[in-house]
């Protein structure tokens, strides 16, 4: 059973989920989602998680690794880094700002988690999630799953991530002023 996050926010409706839907008897790996941290301290619900699915028998994978019966799992939130949205999303920006301002600025300040996340550890000092937190876990991950596929491995690898790896746009049907909202939740 693989479980790519939201599964819930609050601690006791993910252990009443563990508890009354996931078989015992069944591998599980989890990952969490964006909305498992609202209301919560970034690193103090990792620890939680990780504590929790010990408890029930689940992987919880985070920048991690699980063999199970010859494959090779990778796990991680792989969270957005905005990257190659800049220019289709804000072709004609007067203003003077690094390539990815103008649409860190929008995100930041229209996506619900950045309201609703604390970061005691936060850039920015004040104890919220930011998008410049949220691009340094996306460059663990990435390091991370290219670290782990340049090792190689005899067997079939799966990988598993809440934030989509990849994202054309183009390839959809999605208005333009939906667009800067949606490649928050992908990577390019």
């Amino acid at each position: 059973i693989v479980l790519a996050g939201d599964i819930a926010g609050r601690n006791s409706l993910i252990e009443d989920f563990f508890y009354y839907r996931i078989p015992r008897d069944k591998q599980t790996i989890y990952i969490a989602g964006n909305h498992e941290y609202e209301h919560h301290d970034f690193q103090t619900k990792n620890t939680y998680l990780k504590e929790i699915c010990k408890e029930f028998g689940i992987h919880y994978l985070f920048n991690e690794r699980v063999d199970i019966n010859g494959i090779r799992f990778l796990g991680t939130p792989l969270f957005s880094n905005l990257s190659g949205f800049y220019n289709r999303f804000f072709p004609n920006s007067e203003k003077a700002k690094t390539p990815q301002e103008d649409l860190i600025e929008w995100v930041q300040t229209h996506i619900s988690d950045f309201k609703l996340i604390q970061h005691k550890n936060s850039v920015d000092g004040e104890g919220k999630w930011t998008v410049y937190d949220m691009i340094a876990q996306f460059n663990q991950a990435y390091n991370f799953l290219k670290e782990e596929l340049e090792k190689g491995f005899n067997g079939t690898t799966v990988t598993v991530t809440h934030f989509a790896p990849l994202f054309d746009f183009s390839k959809l049907n999605v208005p333009e002023n939906d667009q800067p909202k949606n490649s928050y939740w992908a990577n390019h």
